[in-house]
């Protein structure tokens, strides 16, 4: 709301007080009260006069109170400020009423009238106070939305900002030493299987160009994050070959359109393979299951590599893991579901959990 839409808010607002006010009047004049002696042509004339008058005070207190605000006053001063200039205003009203009455011969100047203005003011003081508190409560209601706001949409950026660099340490932190241990892997496979190194560089080329063309994209729908990490387990599977197993299990196809964090899974496949084989665990199988319970979106990641240690819960998570939970709360607050514990059988299993939002359209530009 601009400083013209508070300004006109207020006019439509104190427009319907008055037209309130003077039919109280009426209400009253009709059934023989006599609430006022004033014939209706002046009743209408002060209503006229008064609305105006609050209308230009609104103007002023609204750009007085934005200076103060600016300059962090305190809130005695303001305080006192305000109680001043409320009683300016209740005697400027009806100074400024007689006055317009005098000036169309509707009052005439006389020895009492000193006395008489002093008497209506005191008369009115009370209203013209609460008039000018409810101006204030008006503008101080504003300003402190448009603080809020302006808070909100502060926060909004920042967080916005924090995924996109959380999700460029997953890549930065992806790139180095996968791109080298891939290498290597091709390297060993020229002489072997040719076909099958080119085939890896090909997958390879494809995974960092699809990293390099969505550097803003934060969020995506499950069928592109599967498709992502196909081209990453591809590259696993040449690199430990029949050592590593992964399957994705889907119980229902309709909900590869539901929204999920970019770069979700991909941390965490990369956290069992470094943490899962140990000299105990030569082979590594991963499965990753993704299904619908109620409104909501369930993954589960098992492995039966190396167990957790007993402490792990006092072990820092690696940076895509850290990265991991806090762009789920980015994305769907504080609802959502997020544990890593060791598997009754042997291994570890990760759950997931977060509402079912479906994308609209599959765009890779998102």
């Amino acid at each position: 709301m601009k400083k013209s839409r508070l300004t006109l808010f207020f006019s439509i607002l104190y427009a319907f007080i008055s037209i309130l006010h003077l039919i109280k009047v009426y209400y009253f004049k009709s059934i023989g009260y006599r609430y006022t002696q004033k014939k209706w042509s002046i009743l209408i004339i002060d209503s006229i006069l008064d609305y105006f008058l609050v209308i230009l005070f609104f103007i002023v207190v609204n750009k007085t109170t934005k200076k103060l605000l600016n300059k962090k006053k305190s809130w005695k001063q303001i305080a006192l400020l305000h109680i001043m200039l409320s009683f300016v205003m209740s005697f400027i009203i009806v100074l400024c009423i007689y006055l317009f009455h005098i000036s169309n011969g509707n009052i005439k100047l006389n020895d009492l009238m000193l006395k008489e203005v002093f008497r209506y003011i005191i008369a009115t003081i009370d209203v013209n106070v609460l008039i000018y508190f409810f101006i204030i409560s008006v503008i101080y209601s504003y300003h402190y939305l448009k603080k809020n706001q302006k808070i909100e949409k502060e926060k909004s950026i920042l967080e916005r900002q924090l995924m996109k660099t959380r999700l460029n340490l997953i890549r930065s932190n992806l790139q180095p030493h996968f791109l080298f241990n891939t290498l290597n892997s091709v390297s060993s496979l020229i002489d072997i299987s040719p076909k099958k190194a080119q085939d890896t560089i090909a997958d390879l080329s494809d995974l960092f160009r699809e990293l390099l063309d969505t550097k803003e994209k934060l969020t995506t729908c499950i069928e592109l994050e599967l498709s992502t990490l196909k081209k990453y387990i591809s590259i696993l599977e040449v690199r430990f070959a029949d050592n590593f197993s992964f399957k994705t299990i889907i119980h229902d196809t309709s909900i590869l359109n539901a929204k999920i964090p970019y770069l979700l899974l991909q941390p965490i496949i990369e956290n069992s393979v470094k943490h899962g084989y140990s000299y105990d665990h030569d082979d590594l199988n991963i499965i990753l299951i993704i299904q619908k319970i109620n409104d909501c979106i369930l993954i589960t990641i098992e492995n039966d590599g190396k167990s957790l240690p007993d402490d792990f819960c006092q072990v820092k998570m690696n940076i895509g893991l850290e990265s991991t939970i806090e762009r789920l709360k980015s994305t769907f607050n504080e609802n959502y579901f997020f544990k890593m514990n060791n598997n009754k059988d042997k291994g570890v299993i990760t759950s997931i959990s977060f509402p079912y939002i479906a994308v609209k359209t599959v765009d890779r530009s998102n």
